[in-house]
């Protein structure tokens, strides 16, 4: 035991000022716009548990992250009783991210000394941009938690499981796999030969054209479905239409609801597919199949089953796994992952590690999240859907720009991502893809770890330039995709370690790299997720360019403030989220949310408003009132309070 604490002494001291700040100055944060939602959600989900609560809400996330913050927030309170709900549940949300770290560093052992992955671990940590977003974060930074202790549990249940002597990949890998597909290629006969290729052509064929004529089809289904009569195929419909967009179809279904639903209508036609080819790929290759599977007899499985179910890692990385898609259903991804990871290290276990594994995770996801007990797949379906047809109305603020979050440039996450880490993060970043693109990893890094860290980081990014979703809040929603950012400085961190044999010089480069986040963590306090590098003028350069503080986190300050100088009964006029002054406001004061349709009324009734700069608002609301108070944090200004005639 003392040998592992002195190996990993300077990661444990970096946790330990984790902790330490988080005791001293985590009460300082304000709220964010989306806390009290989720706050509230998390009561209802507990009241479900209890079955106080018959009818839950389904929503596009699960419940147990906020429920098992809730919990912990409480037990803050039981230690420090004058803090809020929501101040109290920012331990648990910082929590979260100190098991980032800890998840983070345990991943970069797999390739990195101990030494450099703790200052790699340590300039992830200092990012003032995540660790700003560690304590008001409800969403966006557990999920990347989850996401990295997945990955993290689940090497460690691959790297368990492996066994060196049974159908590892090497480099004979493909010639093999060729050699079986053509043996198995010429031992058929004609005929099946004609099935297998008339199959391949007529169903690629089909998904082509349902593609190309997508907007045609859709047009003929919904056509179809409002001429349907009174019927058991009528009553099936009508049952889906009235569960997925609380319809009836008597009165006829919109195209957009047929466009909503055409997609997942696709992903089910490609998956029929897939299974049918997988069948006819069990019987016709039968060589190939067992080789890509590792499977050689059902004996072997069962022998196979009983080394896992005894493999206590499998437990524990099935349990994290099952949490992360209830948390985000793109928590899948990690999973799944982690078995291409095993399939490469240890074909032999795939397909009984898979099932464990992948079954274990489903029953946490269903006995977590109360929404799917009545109709588990009407309700994965509707939280799907959710996700995939959320839009957001407001603009985002880009460059001084005001654009649709649903037409954003190609290069927004990876512009953002350049100015709201430190300098020297991206440099290593540099260092790290060019000497790893050099080198093709022949130093110490495992292949198959690369190509998973690089399609983290590359392959959602193409993906949204794809799929061009709703992004706004800058890249909150992203936020999962940064550890392979510092992965891959990791290893530029290794290669310039290499260099140096001087014991002071590495001492002097590893505080360089770190100082910027120091800094901007203590002069932005409590305000850091607002971080803006010096590439474009620090938060001062990005003041109404970019967004700063799009959660208004500010109002928590504005709000003491008016609690001190307004006068009793007052009313209080708010723009965006009300809720937060609502909480701190003294109890007789009035609060009102800003609308722009009533907003003449609203004016004349209100004694004070206060407004965020988010998309420069406090240029256009009520710019010839008396200023009486402003929030300005290292050149910009997040919000002001203003007097009204």
């Amino acid at each position: 035991m003392k040998k592992l604490i002195s190996k990993h002494s300077l990661f444990i001291l970096l946790i330990t000022f984790n902790i330490l700040f988080a005791v001293f100055f985590g009460s300082d944060f304000g709220d964010s716009a989306d806390e009290n939602t989720r706050y509230n959600f998390a009561l209802e989900s507990i009241a479900r548990y209890s079955n106080l609560e018959p009818n839950p809400r389904i929503g596009d996330k699960g419940p147990i992250y906020f429920v098992l913050a809730k919990i912990g927030g409480d037990l803050i309170r039981l230690i420090n009783p004058s803090l809020s709900n929501i101040q109290a549940w920012h331990y648990s949300h910082f929590l979260s991210f100190i098991l980032a770290t800890i998840a983070f560093y345990s991943i970069c052992l797999h390739f990195l000394s101990p030494q450099i992955a703790f200052i790699t671990s340590a300039l992830f940590n200092t990012q003032p941009l995540l660790f700003g977003h560690a304590f008001i974060n409800p969403k966006d930074i557990p999920f990347m938690s989850l996401f990295l202790l997945t990955i993290s549990s689940g090497l460690m249940m691959v790297n368990k499981l492996k066994d060196n002597n049974k159908n590892n990949n090497g480099s004979d890998f493909f010639p093999v796999l060729s050699r079986s597909i053509r043996q198995d290629w010429l031992n058929l006969k004609q005929f099946p030969k004609l099935i297998y290729f008339l199959s391949t052509s007529i169903n690629l064929i089909i998904i082509l054209l349902l593609n190309i004529f997508a907007e045609q089809v859709q047009l003929k289904i919904q056509s179809m479905i409002n001429k349907l009569n009174v019927g058991w195929v009528y009553n099936i419909i009508n049952s889906l239409a009235q569960t997925l967009f609380n319809g009836d179809i008597r009165n006829g279904i919109s195209i957009q609801n047929t466009k909503t639903v055409y997609p997942y209508l696709m992903i089910f036609l490609i998956i029929i597919v897939l299974l049918f080819f997988l069948g006819l790929s069990i019987s016709y290759f039968p060589k190939s199949i067992g080789f890509l599977s590792g499977f050689s007899s059902r004996k072997d499985l069962r022998t196979d089953f009983s080394i896992i179910l005894r493999n206590k890692w499998i437990y524990l990385s099935g349990l994290i796994l099952g949490i992360s898609i209830t948390n985000r259903s793109l928590g899948l991804a990690a999973g799944l992952y982690i078995l291409f990871y095993l399939w490469v290290k240890d074909r032999s276990k795939f397909i009984s590690t898979s099932i464990t594994y992948l079954g274990i995770s489903l029953l946490v996801v269903y006995l977590s999240w109360p929404g799917l007990w009545g109709n588990p797949i009407i309700g994965v379906f509707k939280s799907f859907l959710g996700v995939s047809t959320f839009s957001w109305g407001g603009k985002v603020l880009f460059f001084g720009e005001t654009l649709s979050p649903n037409n954003l440039p190609a290069m927004y996450i990876p512009t953002l991502m350049s100015i709201q880490f430190t300098i020297p993060a991206l440099i290593l970043f540099l260092v790290g893809v060019t000497v790893s693109l050099v080198k093709r990893y022949r130093n110490e890094l495992d292949k198959t770890l690369f190509f998973i860290i690089a399609t983290w980081l590359f392959l959602p990014l193409i993906m949204i330039f794809i799929v061009k979703p709703s992004i706004y809040d800058n890249f909150r929603h992203f936020l999962f995709l940064t550890p392979p950012v510092f992965l891959f400085a990791g290893l530029g961190i290794k290669y310039i370690f290499s260099k140096i044999n001087n014991k002071i010089i590495s001492f002097l480069f590893t505080f360089a790299i770190l100082l910027p986040g120091i800094v901007g963590i203590i002069d932005l306090h409590p305000y850091q997720y607002i971080y803006y590098n010096s590439l474009i003028g620090g938060v001062e350069g990005a003041f109404r360019r970019f967004e700063t503080d799009y959660w208004y986190t500010s109002y928590y300050e504005s709000t003491k403030y008016i609690n001190q100088v307004s006068s009793k009964s007052d009313t209080i006029l708010v723009y965006g989220s009300w809720q937060i002054v609502d909480y701190y406001a003294r109890e007789d004061l009035t609060i009102i949310k800003y609308s722009k349709d009533d907003e003449e009324t609203q004016f004349e009734e209100s004694d004070y408003a206060i407004i965020s700069t988010r998309g420069n608002k406090d240029l256009y609301l009520l710019p010839d009132e008396q200023t009486i108070f402003t929030i300005e944090e290292s050149g910009a200004t997040l919000a002001v309070v203003r007097k009204l005639k």
